[in-house]
């Protein structure tokens, strides 16, 4: 069996925003475990579920991008986060490529290996 070799580091990636006073950095930042469970539970409320229990549609979007980054998005100048009315007032592309940003390093992403996806024969 191989060896798993992890990090405990948390990954922080880097972000410059274009405001109208100049460019602010921003870090985009691994939750923990638990504020990652946090954040899952709390967007468990937001989808309708079926007899099975299974979700089969998301019943409030608002929100829904900037809520997650709240928890992981903060300003590099004095490492406070970002509240979620703040993000709110953003435009759309910069929070949505913000967004999958989050998603991808915090592993919400339903992302799969390239090795891993179905063939197509």
């Amino acid at each position: 069996m191989n060896t798993l070799s992890l990090s405990l580091i948390t990954a922080v990636q880097p972000v410059i925003l274009e405001t109208s006073a100049g460019q602010e950095e921003f870090e985009l930042r691994e939750m923990s475990a638990a504020k990652r469970d946090g954040y899952l539970t709390q967007l468990s409320g937001r989808f309708k579920r079926n007899e099975e229990g299974k979700m089969i549609e998301v019943t409030n979007m608002i929100g829904l991008q900037a809520t997650l980054l709240s928890m992981c998005f903060y300003r590099k100048s004095d490492g406070s986060a970002v509240p979620k009315e703040e993000i709110q007032k953003w435009p759309t592309t910069a929070v949505t490529t913000l967004f999958d940003a989050a998603q991808k390093i915090n592993k919400l992403a339903g992302e799969e290996e390239k090795g891993d996806q179905p063939k197509n024969d």
